[in-house]
């Protein structure tokens, strides 16, 4: 059976199915991506790579017309969390 977790919903499902979570993505990882911003806790933003050829890509497909063929496209997500799937 297909399913989609977004967001919480998708670090419960991979803990549901024996994954692990980063508790702290920022001290755990080497990302310089900052994933929380408690002073613009609502309106706090980083990008997203969506890769060609994947489910998530087309979805995107008008954005991705015209590029090189394994180019990304790069978007703008809302982030407020610092857990985060292994």
């Amino acid at each position: 059976v297909p399913y989609l977790g977004l967001c919480r919903g998708s670090q419960m499902l991979n803990v549901a199915m024996e994954g692990t979570l980063y508790f702290d993505v920022a001290a755990e990882t080497r990302t310089t991506v900052r994933h929380i911003d408690y002073e613009n806790y609502d309106g706090h933003r980083h990008p997203l790579s969506v890769l060609p050829h994947t489910p998530l890509a087309g979805w995107f497909r008008e954005e991705f017309q015209g590029l090189k063929k394994y180019a990304a496209v790069e978007l703008s997500v809302n982030s407020y969390h610092h857990q985060g799937i292994r």
